[in-house]
């Protein structure tokens, strides 16, 4: 649900249409999990930063934004979040 509550932050509130990340490609549970967000590979954006530790490489990712992200992480949320309550209070 986090990385639903940041899209929605982030193309509702702030208006961007597009979300970067970065991914230590050797982390195939956070990998695995932004692909199936919908987050694709910037082919030929690497990099191996000092504060990246033992990682080789680090993934640069986009996914393109579309307004109403408010609707979708209430519907993954489940029935039990109503339309009313605010992302900040939900458990």
């Amino acid at each position: 649900a986090l990385v639903q509550c940041v899209e929605y932050i982030a193309s509702d509130i702030w208006s961007y249409d597009t979300m970067y990340l970065h991914v230590d490609e050797d982390n195939a549970p956070a990998l695995g999990l932004y692909v199936s967000e919908g987050y694709e590979d910037v082919v030929g954006k690497r990099w191996n930063p000092g504060w990246a530790g033992d990682a080789v490489e680090i993934g640069y990712f986009k996914k393109k934004l579309e307004a109403g992200g408010r609707k979708k992480m209430m519907g993954r949320l489940g029935k039990t979040a109503s339309n009313k309550t605010p992302w900040w209070k939900l458990s």
